[in-house]
């Protein structure tokens, strides 16, 4: 049993973060879709990294799907966070308000990908020794992480002009390495957020510094990576990194 006007397209990046990173040379098409194991292709946005009936529930009781409760509810706080990324993107000084409605943002990045409900699967077939759906993981999609990013310091990384971050199917990801620990989000092609050891800053980059953070969500990325142009540089490091993305904990 279905219920009312069903929106079918779940994406787990979403659309709003996905605009960023178009790439408005294209013809028909709005992205560049890096694939691990495969050539790079131009795909509509509307069309990439989403799944059908991705956020669909039975709910509670009944035997009725709704698709739209879930994408509903995730539509307000990617309305609320689109505000707070203007404000970035004008160069403003967020609120303390923008930080928390950002951070609950996050939260939710955290849970909706495809990697964390493998992760969820594993957990519970580890202890359980039988096999759980995906589906599981929709319980777990929630903002009970927004301390984790609103407690801490925030840096602003800058690419120069002539360079650009790129995003992935697993676009937030938590890193510790010597050269660094903390979470990594890039909001656009010239802007990333991180975790800051010690204040809030805004950083500009130098080009070997933009092609290590690139590294670091290359190397997160589960499957998929976009990106506003179309690269051979990117594609190299795509294919150097298959099967690289982190095991969570």
């Amino acid at each position: 049993v279905n219920t009312g006007s069903e929106k079918v397209k779940h994406h787990f990046n979403p659309q709003l973060s996905l605009r960023k990173f178009r790439d408005s040379t294209l013809e028909g098409y709005d992205i560049w879709q890096y694939e691990k194991g495969e050539l790079p292709k131009p795909v509509l946005i509307e069309k990439t990294a989403m799944q059908e009936n991705y956020n669909t529930v039975i709910l509670a009781g009944t035997q009725i799907e709704n698709k739209n409760i879930i994408e509903d509810a995730l539509q307000q706080y990617e309305s609320k966070a689109g505000g707070v990324l203007k404000a970035i993107e004008s160069g403003e000084q967020i609120s303390t308000k923008q930080k928390l409605q950002l951070s609950e943002f996050l939260s939710l990045q955290l849970t909706r990908v495809p990697k964390f409900r493998d992760w969820v699967v594993e957990k519970c077939k580890q202890p359980f020794r039988m096999e759980f759906s995906p589906d599981a993981a929709l319980g777990l999609l929630d903002t009970k992480h927004t301390h984790f990013f609103n407690d801490v310091k925030w840096e602003f990384l800058i690419a120069p002009d002539h360079a650009g971050f790129v995003t992935s199917d697993n676009p937030l990801s938590i890193h510790d390495r010597p050269n660094f620990s903390g979470w990594l989000y890039p909001l656009s092609p010239r802007i990333a957020l991180a975790s800051s050891a010690d204040e809030n800053r805004v950083r500009q980059l130098e080009l070997n510094h933009v092609d290590q953070t690139n590294l670091f969500i290359i190397q997160a990325a589960q499957r998929f990576v976009y990106a506003s142009q179309k690269s051979d540089t990117i594609q190299k490091m795509v294919q150097k990194h298959i099967n690289t993305s982190p095991y969570i904990r």
